[in-house]
């Protein structure tokens, strides 16, 4: 699960694009790159600047922001760097060695990350819509619920750093997934089931969960007072507009995550 761009580009074999397909490959990347950094840096300073956006989601949706900025940061000029170029080999080095285990380390954080923090957002949805006179989830809970986000993170994919290793192969110098000493060559397998349950079928179970409550919720709610044609048509509107935005979401969550997975 753990991506891996030197990786996959090192077992697998190697296509050269045509000149007009580098051209127009870099300016994608380029274009994708800046738009994140921007727009990342933009919802930060959007919620930490205005003290209205200053709530509980919007803060769960920074740390979403700072995850995405890893990726960003980590990965994407790599792979420019390989558009450009068209060289796939590492040297021998401490420098090399540290290159080859902090992006692919970053990248798979940074989905981890994103994919816990949706899931905190489902839960924070799903309080607000079902308990709406209680306040579950206070400022507090919230940060602690950042903090618990990186460190699962963190912990889970530290692996990574182990096994991501610059080797010499076919002679020339490839950063590749190797277990070996410590591990045997099936941790990588029972590796990537444990990515899967934790950062993709655990959340994706809880969202279509805790999204069904909240959909049945709207859907079953009585507004008091009168109704009236209008108030009705109003109402029902309301109610399709937030279903589909939670299915937007949960489709959202399993389409994006499997594009950036393998």
């Amino acid at each position: 699960m753990a991506t891996n761009v030197t990786n996959s580009t090192a077992k697998c074999s190697y296509e050269p694009d045509s000149p007009t397909e580098q051209v127009f490959k870099c300016i994608a990347y380029f274009i994708i790159m800046f738009g994140s950094l921007i727009g990342n840096v933009l919802v930060i300073c959007v919620v930490i600047m205005n003290r209205q956006m200053r709530t509980v989601t919007n803060y769960l949706i920074v740390n979403m922001a700072v995850a995405d900025l890893l990726i960003t940061a980590f990965s994407m000029p790599v792979t420019i760097k390989l558009i450009v170029t068209r060289q796939t080999d590492w040297s021998n080095g401490v420098f090399s060695d540290m290159l080859c285990k902090i992006i692919p380390f970053s990248q798979s954080l940074s989905i981890a990350s994103s994919v816990l923090s949706l899931t905190a957002i489902a839960v924070d949805r799903f309080l607000a819509i079902m308990y709406p006179l209680k306040r579950y989830m206070t400022f507090q809970i919230a940060y602690s619920i950042m903090a618990v986000v990186w460190i699962v993170g963190i912990a889970v994919n530290s692996p990574i750093l182990y096994a991501q290793k610059v080797v010499l192969a076919r002679g020339k110098w490839r950063c590749i997934e190797k277990w070996t000493p410590a591990f045997t060559e099936e941790a990588s397998k029972d590796f990537t089931v444990v990515l899967f349950v934790i950062f993709y079928l655990v959340p994706l179970l809880t969202m279509s969960v805790l999204y069904s409550f909240v959909v049945h919720k709207l859907w079953v709610r009585k507004v008091p007072g009168n109704q009236t044609v209008e108030n009705h048509m109003r109402s029902q509107k309301s109610k399709k507009k937030v279903l589909k935005i939670l299915l937007a979401v949960v489709t959202l969550f399993c389409t994006l995550l499997a594009s950036r997975v393998h």
